[in-house]
């Protein structure tokens, strides 16, 4: 019987927060899609939707490598990571500096709780990003053959005189 090693908790983090860009992102290029539809699709916005939706299912992909243990499940989420990260951090430069509007809110305590709800969405993230390729537990959960492993028992004695 194989002896796995437990999942570090670096990975559930991982996960769930995959997991939550993958239903974001999908659900809101299916609102998208169905907002485009009754008003009539030209060109432009289907570019949008479908940009969004391949990035939804490379969250998916990430999600999913991690879950089994796929070589390239911890590059891959690092990279949506990475992107989700980048791509929040412009929203939020752009609605500061005032070329963007901010979504639906108005100036007051919404504006407020959007800033400290990025700014914990940021930081989770971060903190993803630096400790997802660096920490050591997550190095061995990956490797096929790990020290945490524990070898075959020997054989039994043997009494036969």
């Amino acid at each position: 019987m194989e002896n796995k090693i437990k999942r570090p908790i670096i990975i559930w983090i991982a996960q769930v927060m995959l997991l939550l860009i993958f239903l974001v992102v999908f659900i809101n290029a299916v609102f998208l899609l169905l907002v485009y539809v009754q008003v009539g699709i030209t060109i432009g916005p289907v570019g949008v939707i479908s940009v969004m939706l391949g990035f939804a299912m490379l969250a998916l992909l990430a999600f999913w490598a991690l879950a089994n243990r796929k070589p390239y499940g911890r590059a891959l989420s690092w990279a949506v990571l990475a992107l989700a990260f980048v791509q929040t951090l412009l929203r939020i430069l752009l609605q500061l500096l005032g070329i963007a509007e901010f979504s639906g809110f108005q100036r007051g305590p919404e504006v407020t709780a959007n800033f400290v709800l990025f700014g914990i969405w940021h930081l989770m993230l971060l903190f993803l990003l630096i400790w997802l390729p660096s920490s050591r537990q997550v190095t061995v959960f990956f490797s096929p053959t790990s020290e945490s492993i524990s070898p075959e028992p020997p054989p039994p004695p043997s009494f036969d005189s």
